[in-house]
Formats: structure tokens, sequence, C-alpha cells
């Protein structure tokens, strides 16, 4: 692992979170409603939400045409029928989404994202609650699952839900960042 380290890789470690049931959290912003996207001006809402919830390793430029092809594959995936994409909204705007896909009764979560504008006021709980619930009552879901950054408090508000950590994961990365 180290040698890896030395030539620029960055380590990753993660948590696996599973859950065959859920249930409301105490933290929960009773506001909020969750829908899966179907106009294209919704899928379009969600390019913001991303690029805010990107870090420091890429301009915003960048995350822009990331998040925009990121999110153009999962529409097809959605197309195709092996998942959907929810957006989490108040009124009118869309301040959250993730997706759910799955393989025969094992779903798994993608890309949890709240606006930093309206985070730490319920609405990740909730809109994880929702589309588990969702998943778990008309997508034929049996075990939901989802990866969280081990030093991230993510995976504390998927644990509120009823995921219960079930292994750890660790890999090294690297990317061109020239491109």
């Amino acid at each position: 692992m180290t040698e890896f380290l030395k030539h620029g890789f960055r380590l990753e470690k993660g948590i696996v979170l599973t859950a065959e049931r859920v249930h409301q959290p105490q933290k929960f912003h009773p506001s909020v409603v969750v829908r899966p996207l179907e106009t294209d001006q919704e899928w379009e809402d969600s390019v913001p939400i991303q690029v805010a919830c990107g870090n420091d390793s890429l301009s915003k430029e960048q995350w822009e045409g990331f998040a925009r092809s990121q999110l153009g594959r999962y529409r097809k995936m959605v197309r195709a029928g092996l998942g959907a994409w929810f957006g989490a909204y108040l009124g009118e705007k869309q301040v959250g989404s993730l997706g759910i896909f799955t393989d025969g009764d094992i779903g798994r979560f993608q890309i949890v994202s709240v606006h930093p504008d309206y985070q730490r006021r319920g609405i990740c709980g909730a809109m994880v609650f929702k589309t588990a619930s969702h998943a778990f009552e008309r997508m034929g879901v049996r075990t939901l699952v989802m990866v969280a950054d081990e030093e991230y408090h993510a995976a504390k508000i998927y644990e509120s839900v009823g995921f219960a950590p079930t292994e750890k994961i660790v890999g090294v990365c690297w990317w061109d960042k020239s491109r």
C-alpha cells in the first residue's frame, strides 16, 4: 500500500452498510417530498446539487462536466429499467438527490447528496428512508446496500434509518487530473 501512496495514489476507506428493513429516523424533515425524477428539467436540477457537494479535487467546471456525464449514465440505466433516481423537494425546489439500482432483489444506493445550504435539517435521513421504503415496496428489493466514507458523518445518518455496518473496504485510487 505504501508504494502506491508514494506514487500519487490516494487511500480510500469505506464502510458497507446494509438493511432489510428501515424505520423513520429521529431527525426527519416532515416537509420534504421525495419522488423519482422524470423530466429533463428535474434531471438538470440535480446537476448543481452534485457540483455543490463536490470536493476540491476538481474545479467547479470539471465537477459540472463530471456530474452531467455521470447523471447521463444513470439516466440511461433508469430508462433501461435498472433502477430509479430520486429528487428531494422542499416546495418546488430540488434540494437533494440519489439513485437506487437493482440486481435481482439487491439494491444499491448511488450518490446520496443534499445541497450544502440544506444540510443538517433531517433532509438526508428523510430522503434515505423514503427511497428505501420505495425500493422495498415497489422495486422488489429485499436487501439494500450503501457504501459510505468511513471518516464522514453520512454513515451515522444511514444507521439512523436502520442500516448496519456489515464490512469495511479499503482501496487506492488515482486519476489523471489534467483531463
